[in-house]
């Protein structure tokens, strides 16, 4: 593998890492290799950075086109984030026409937004609906914790949770989240209630939430339960269930637990929350991330155990393994990209026992990835965010916290704060030869 200085740059390129020696001929074959896997040349641009770094927490784009990041690790500059034991109760908006960073609203109650068991949904009129299941319990007893965000007063509501002769399990998992419209919310929840001499037995429940009346209705429940996979939206709104667990009996410890499963089912919450299974994935996955590409297609990554990502085709009902990406992590977040692949970020690199400091780029037309280094003085890339199809929002953690992919040739504002320090960075690619 080469670190080459500039995406789809000048074969004589100088190579950074490595020996740094490489001849002639074996460049430009990289250089063909780049040119190959059809990615646009981009750089970095810097942009005004956030108060204080994060690593993990939840990241969305809301309906004005602007970014925001909800709790994860603050991470100060210099700081170890695996060393760091808190989370932020906070959010924060980058808005790409000022190029500013600005809080979002005020503190969050009780929030620590890291993990599956939280999701960030946006919805119309910049509002956004954040619920973290197995909040502490001194924020919410049933450990499960619903805020809502209105842009137009920049303020967080906590929201009431369902009645507690309806969530009497002991403690709950998130199984799914969907908005079906600007004014209502379905969540499902797996359900863990002790069982004596068996464990927990586990159940799914499924809520609706009016966010203009601020009550929820229980509805009818799932058929499975299916804890720690991963959800996505699809393009007609269904809901896609991949991997985890759906076992009856849960609350074991985690080396003694039931395999993870390679089942899907899908899921209509619109339709009595119609529930039918789909093919299984070639693998089974836990702790895995999953996300729907611009072409409908379903792109699943990452996990325990490390396997090959997997492409879905809903309307085939098939699944295509595609290359392994380069690190075996979990709970990562994805991107997608203007070319219709993905960038995969973040997440807990099980082979190094550490969070994922570089990013992952998947190119759509040859199935490959791509490692992306994070900007110079950045020392970790935790999200990325598309802004526009020449724009892509980098956060992360370092003396850089936030920074801009921006392809070139392509005009953006200039924050007054950075103009004087506004400069093209080097990109650094890996190409991973399989």
């Amino acid at each position: 593998m080469v670190m080459v200085a500039g995406l789809l740059g000048d074969p004589l390129a100088q190579l950074q890492g490595g020996s740094g020696h490489a001849a002639v001929s074996d460049l430009a074959s990289q250089a063909r290799e780049a040119q190959a896997d059809a990615i646009p040349q981009w750089h970095w641009e810097p942009t005004v950075q956030m108060p204080i770094g994060r690593a993990t927490g939840h990241m969305t784009l809301l309906s004005d086109g602007s970014s925001m990041l909800v709790g994860g690790k603050l991470v100060e500059t210099g700081q170890i984030p695996e060393r760091i034991g808190g989370y932020s109760s906070h959010a924060v908006i980058y808005d790409p026409a000022s190029g500013q960073w600005r809080n979002a609203g005020q503190s969050i109650t009780g929030t620590r937004a890291y993990g599956c068991n939280c999701i960030l949904i946006a919805l119309s009129n910049e509002r956004a609906f954040f619920m973290e299941v197995s909040a502490p319990k001194d924020v919410d007893p049933s450990g499960a914790a619903f805020h809502l965000y209105d842009g137009t007063s920049n303020r967080w509501e906590d929201l009431p949770g369902p009645a507690r002769e309806q969530m009497p399990g002991y403690y709950y998992d998130l199984t799914a989240a969907s908005a079906l419209d600007d004014h209502t919310v379905v969540v499902a929840m797996d359900v863990h209630r002790s069982v004596a001499g068996s464990g927990y037995r586990t159940s799914t429940s499924v809520f609706s939430f009016n966010i203009d009346s601020k009550k929820w209705s229980q509805v009818a429940p799932l058929a499975e339960p299916r804890c720690c996979g991963a959800m996505t939206r699809l393009a007609d709104g269904r809901i896609l269930l991949t991997g985890g667990r759906t076992d009856e009996y849960l609350g074991l410890p985690f080396d003694e637990a039931p395999d993870p499963t390679a089942s899907v089912a899908v899921v209509n919450f619109k339709s009595g929350n119609h529930y039918s299974k789909a093919s299984s994935m070639h693998n089974p996955r836990l702790f895995h991330s999953a996300t729907t590409l611009s072409d409908g297609r379903v792109l699943v990554v990452g996990g325990t155990p490390w396997k090959p990502a997997e492409l879905y085709d809903p309307l085939a009902d098939e699944w295509t393994e595609i290359e392994a990406t380069r690190h075996d992590a979990y709970t990562g977040s994805i991107a997608i990209t203007p070319s219709g692949g993905a960038i995969v970020t973040g997440g807990w690199d099980n082979s190094q026992g550490m969070l994922w400091r570089h990013a992952e780029w998947l190119v759509p037309e040859t199935g490959r990835w791509l490692k992306l280094d994070p900007p110079p003085a950045m020392d970790g890339i935790s999200h990325a965010q598309m802004l526009t199809s020449d724009q892509i929002l980098f956060v992360g953690w370092g003396r850089v916290n936030s920074a801009m992919l921006v392809r070139d040739g392509s005009v953006r504002p200039t924050p007054t704060s950075v103009a004087s320090g506004r400069a093209y960075l080097p990109l650094n690619i890996t190409h991973i030869s399989r």
